[in-house]
């Protein structure tokens, strides 16, 4: 989508960065998959001090996004966009996460149904991710995702 204007190529650098906060936050959960592909592990090299530094700080981030990005009509909307599709990820990440510890706290833990559920986040997430940033740096919307974008449109005003 190009009618709000034209996407520079700064806005789509910054417009495909928040997307790795979901990805840090799913990264560990990524252990069967890097040991079934480990050049997947080399891709990741060059990003992962960042990632770890993200993973530390990520609620303090996901605030600081929510308020000074999100809700400020300053910033393109392509930036606004992308950031609270990202955020949204995060949200949906961390209440997968949320429900599994709790049939943990119940008792019921299946140990091979928690770990097909952690690495299909953890692929859901990279899968996102990659169109994000393919779409992001194409200079196009990444809105083709079921739901999220449709959220992400009701969140961000014009």
């Amino acid at each position: 989508m190009t009618f709000r204007g034209t996407i520079e190529p700064l806005d789509r650098f910054l417009g495909a960065l928040p997307y790795l906060l979901p990805l840090s936050f799913v990264f560990g959960f990524g252990g069967p998959v890097f040991q079934l592909f480990p050049f997947l592990l080399t891709l990741f090299g060059p990003i992962l001090p960042l990632m770890g530094l993200l993973a530390r700080g990520g609620f303090i981030l996901f605030i600081l996004l929510i308020f000074l990005v999100v809700r400020n009509n300053r910033v393109p909307h392509f930036i606004r966009f992308n950031t609270i599709q990202a955020i949204l990820m995060q949200i949906a990440a961390f209440l997968v996460m949320l429900v599994i510890q709790l049939f943990g706290m119940v008792g019921v833990t299946i140990p091979f149904f928690t770990q097909t559920i952690f690495t299909t986040l953890f692929l859901a997430v990279l899968s996102i991710t990659v169109f994000a940033w393919v779409q992001s740096a194409r200079g196009h919307y990444p809105d083709e995702i079921p739901t999220l974008s449709d959220a992400a449109y009701a969140q961000v005003r014009f």
